[in-house]
C-alpha cells in the first residue's frame, strides 16, 4: 500500500468517523495493516466493508488524480464521475452513503496530489 494512498485513507476515515461509526478509523488501519501484510483481515463486519470501499475509492482517487494533476488543474466532480464506476457496490451501504464516501475521498485524494512534491 502506498504512503499517500493510506494517508487518504486515514485522512477520509477521520472526517467519515462521526457519521459512519466510531471504529472506521480503527477498521482502516486493520485493512491497510492487513494489505501490507498480505494476512486476511481480522474480521468481516459491516465496518470493514465499509472501510474497504474507503480504500478502494482511495487508490482510484490518487491514480487519478496524479494523471490528471500533470495534465490541468483537477475538478473533484470530474474525479468523482471517473472514480464511481470503478468500485463494486458493498452490501448495506446505499447510493448516497457510497457517494459521500467517494467525495470525501476524492477531496483528501485532491489536497495530496497537489501538495505532493514534483517527482
Amino acid at each position: 500500500m502506498t504512503a499517500p494512498i493510506a494517508r487518504i485513507a486515514r485522512a477520509s476515515a477521520r472526517e467519515l468517523a462521526p457519521t459512519l461509526g466510531s471504529t472506521l478509523s480503527q477498521d482502516i488501519e486493520d485493512l491497510l495493516r492487513a494489505r501490507s501484510s498480505g494476512q486476511p483481515p481480522r474480521r468481516y463486519v459491516d465496518g470493514v466493508a465499509v472501510a474497504s470501499l474507503v480504500i478502494s475509492a482511495a487508490t482510484f482517487a490518487w491514480t487519478i488524480c496524479k494523471d490528471l494533476l500533470e495534465h490541468r488543474r483537477l475538478r473533484a466532480d470530474e474525479v468523482v464521475e471517473r472514480v464511481k464506476p470503478q468500485l463494486p457496490p458493498i452490501a448495506d451501504v446505499d447510493e448516497e452513503t457510497t457517494r459521500t464516501i467517494i467525495v470525501v475521498v476524492v477531496n483528501n485524494a485532491i489536497s495530496a496530489a497537489q501538495s505532493r512534491p514534483p517527482d
